[in-house]
């Protein structure tokens, strides 16, 4: 009998820790969802802190753009705040406006979430193209916004690696012998005449992608075999102009063969 009361005095006294945790709980809840309406509003970066960015030779334009999602923890406002970042000079080998440039860092209106657009200059440093270079920065306390690092991937902190990636040749370039020898640039207004197709004449540009599989850096050979498709916008829109442009643009080791009629 002595034993029964004990077993019950155990299981009140549970029920009553089990109750007192319960309302422990409920209580740090609710101060945590206490908004302080005195208190500025909190600005995070989302993502990883760590970033690989890689400026493409090939590309036709030689800037980039590197978005990051900036957030708010806070009430939106129906006005445009403003908040300030600092590069991270210890961390930091990228020259501003050589390397990098940053927009005007205005979090909008009536929203919790925006993007920061870094725009990146693959040319105006030659060096680049040896070595990469690295670009950290992080999110201070302005008149608007507190910066505070909640997690792993909400941080105030983004570090950027920044390389240049050389053009590799064509594997079929050099048995293509209208095009001539090999040569970056030759090959950089190629690409340009090629896409320039889409705009001036869309029905030819789509013939050549499906026969180069949407890919030509791969099977852009296709394009010249008369097998597969007629020569004559090829000669029309590419050999021609391509031509004429390094005949009025000449450049050191650079030789077009004369297209046949």
């Amino acid at each position: 009998m002595k034993f029964m009361k004990t077993r019950e005095i155990v299981k009140i006294l549970k029920g009553v820790m089990a109750v007192w945790m319960a309302w422990c709980c409920l209580s740090c809840d609710r101060d945590y969802l206490r908004y302080d309406t005195n208190s500025k509003d909190v600005l995070y970066l989302i993502g990883t802190d760590s970033n690989y960015v890689s400026l493409n030779e090939s590309a036709l334009v030689d800037t980039a753009t590197f978005r990051v999602v900036v957030a708010l923890m806070g009430m939106p406002k129906d006005h445009e705040r403003s908040y300030k970042i600092e590069v991270i000079d210890s961390s930091t080998t990228a020259v501003k406006d050589v390397h990098y440039k940053f927009p005007d860092l205005i979090f909008p209106a009536d929203t919790v979430q925006d993007y920061l657009y870094i725009t990146l200059y693959r040319d105006r440093d030659p060096e680049l193209k040896n070595r990469r270079v690295e670009l950290a920065f992080k999110l201070v306390s302005s008149d608007d916004f507190e910066i505070i690092p909640l997690s792993e991937y909400k941080t105030s902190v983004c570090h950027l690696f920044i390389e240049y990636v050389a053009v590799k040749e064509p594997w079929w370039w050099n048995s293509v012998e209208v095009l001539g020898t090999y040569n970056k640039k030759v090959e950089s207004k190629f690409m340009e005449l090629y896409h320039e197709v889409k705009q001036t004449n869309p029905t030819i540009y789509e013939s050549w992608e499906e026969i180069c599989v949407g890919n030509f850096e791969e099977y852009g050979y296709a394009i010249f075999d008369s097998r597969y498709i007629g020569q004559v916008p090829v000669k029309k829109y590419l050999l021609f102009p391509l031509y004429n442009y390094f005949l009025e643009h000449p450049e050191p080791g650079v030789e077009i063969p004369k297209p046949k009629y």
